[in-house]
């Protein structure tokens, strides 16, 4: 119950962080510059094979390259310029990022990613003592250095100290219908495996005056897990590409520009002494 909280104590948070950096009066003072939402497809390492300490019999319940999709929101700042490069933008982009994948719990308390088709005994498979849809749920804070071209071109570097918090959503498959799935859940807190530092490349260019694109790349790890004596040091590890569309401020600008281009010449506007 309290990493529950915990966890949407931190969504919420974030999600009060970018409604506060969205307000008129606190984003010119933040250097807010667009809101981004996007989409992208994520690799996880699953390491996990048969043989292991404590685990007995054949295990064919593991995906062995898990590829996930996830939906983001995030909002991208402008913190640093005058103490860098001419063309060089230190930037600050918190982002909430969604996704859904099966674990399953195994004997001997192993958690790892599957599909629910393999994971439920079909074609054979042992299924461990369960297996349950999770919503994961990232928080990345990537503070990027950008290098911005003419036109708008935009090269980026970023590090990100990122939260992953993972909470159940719905589904689930027991072995036997008083198995007990707690610990599937507590894996996902235990040492620090909710933290994963990350580092990311990016390309953006724009669309529009009000609008841009960016093409990004994300590689993180689970410390704990890659450190793992009995798994391949990629266990854990995270590679993403993704597509983000960018939402210029000021987003009123759209109309306030497109007035004083309209705006019929009166009287005032006149130069004086000009009696034609």
């Amino acid at each position: 119950m309290n990493r529950l909280r915990s966890t949407r104590i931190g969504a919420l948070s974030t999600l009060l962080l970018l409604a506060a950096i969205c307000s008129p009066g606190v984003a010119p003072a933040l250097g807010l510059e667009a809101i981004e939402s996007g989409i992208s497809q994520a690799w996880t390492g699953n390491a996990y094979r048969t043989g292991l300490p404590g685990v007995a019999g054949t295990i064919t319940g593991s995906e062995a390259m898990p590829i996930d999709g996830f939906w983001s929101v995030a909002a991208r700042i402008a913190l640093l310029d005058e103490l860098l490069a001419s063309n060089a933008v230190l930037s600050l982009t918190p982002a909430l990022e969604f996704g859904l994948r099966y674990y399953a719990l195994f004997e001997s308390g192993r958690v790892v990613p599957t599909q629910i088709e393999t994971a439920t005994g079909a074609e054979d498979n042992q299924l461990g003592r369960g297996a349950a849809r999770i919503l994961t749920i990232r928080l990345p804070l990537v503070i990027a250095y950008e290098l911005r071209f003419a036109g708008g071109h935009t090269i980026l570097m970023g590090l990100s100290p990122t939260g992953v918090f993972r909470i159940p959503a719905g589904h689930v498959e027991r072995r036997d219908d008083d198995d007990d799935l707690s610990d599937l859940y507590r894996h996902f807190y235990r040492d620090a495996r909710f933290l994963m530092p990350e580092v990311s490349l990016g390309y953006r260019f724009p669309v529009s005056d009000f609008f841009d694109v960016t093409i990004r790349a994300d590689f993180g790890a689970s410390i704990i897990d890659t450190v793992d004596p009995d798994l391949a040091v990629w266990n854990g590890m995270r590679a993403a590409l993704g597509v983000r569309m960018g939402f210029r401020l000021p987003f009123a600008g759209l109309l306030r520009e497109r007035e004083s281009v309209l705006r019929v010449p009166d009287e005032r506007d006149r130069p004086a002494g000009d009696d034609e």
